[in-house]
């Protein structure tokens, strides 16, 4: 992906540890100083996801939130939402299309 789309910053998530704590406080501080910010896709770190929503969402940057994302949000909604604030939000439920004859 991030060959593909040269502007795109793909930070990864170790596995576990000091390690793993360290590399979500690199993707927050990254989030900081980017335009925007995509969680979900490719992410199978669920504990990762949980960790990082909260703190994206006080960001107040756009955020973009995958199919991947979603049960973790819908958990965290009380806390992630406020319509007055005009932050942008974007979620992206995935549609898998029926194969044709279906």
């Amino acid at each position: 992906m991030a060959t593909a789309v040269p502007e795109l910053l793909v930070l990864p998530i170790v596995a576990a540890g000091k390690s793993h704590d360290a590399s979500l406080t690199a993707i927050i501080d990254s989030a900081r100083n980017a335009d925007a910010v995509l969680i979900g896709p490719g992410m199978r770190d669920t504990a990762a996801i949980r960790s990082l929503l909260p703190q994206l969402f006080r960001l107040r940057s756009p955020l973009i939130i995958d199919v991947t994302a979603l049960p973790i949000l819908s958990d965290l909604r009380p806390l992630t939402f406020d319509r007055r604030s005009g932050d942008p939000r974007l979620i992206l439920p995935r549609v898998i299309p029926k194969p044709p004859g279906s």
